[in-house]
């Protein structure tokens, strides 16, 4: 009797940060090989045709995504954005290649410099190992 064994490889994609307005943060989060196919093309709502257990959480002040493509789980999980954030009006959009984040702040504050700076945490995630 034999067994099959199937290995997924954990990866942390690689990530930009944008701020679009004071109160929008837009993340691009690449990941090679995802496809996507359009749901409604009447709102241009678009889907992954190739990932699977997908999933998207927004909380007020972190979020957590995973999505596996070709047997590697690409997760990202930030435990403590620089601010808060309003759940409900944040959203996700797939793109062959990678997806787009958007974050919607509760207050107009920039959070560049607070990302981008040594003495900051940063985008911290989960396990509080890696920063933007």
């Amino acid at each position: 009797m034999s067994s099959v064994s199937y290995i997924t490889k954990l990866v942390s994609p690689s990530f930009v940060a944008h701020e679009e307005d004071e109160y929008k943060l837009i993340l691009y989060i690449n990941i090679p090989g995802l496809r996507v196919q359009n749901v409604d093309k009447k709102y241009s709502k678009r889907t992954s045709s190739n990932g699977s257990h997908e999933f998207i959480e927004f909380k007020n002040r972190s979020f957590k995504f995973t999505t596996e493509i070709d047997d590697k789980l690409y997760s990202m999980s930030v435990a403590c954005l620089p601010g808060f954030i309003i759940p409900q009006r944040c959203s996700m959009t797939y793109e062959d290649n990678g997806c787009w984040i958007t974050l919607v702040k509760l207050k107009p504050i920039s959070w560049m410099n607070t990302i981008y700076d040594d003495l900051h945490p940063g985008l911290e995630n989960s396990k509080g190992e890696n920063r933007l």
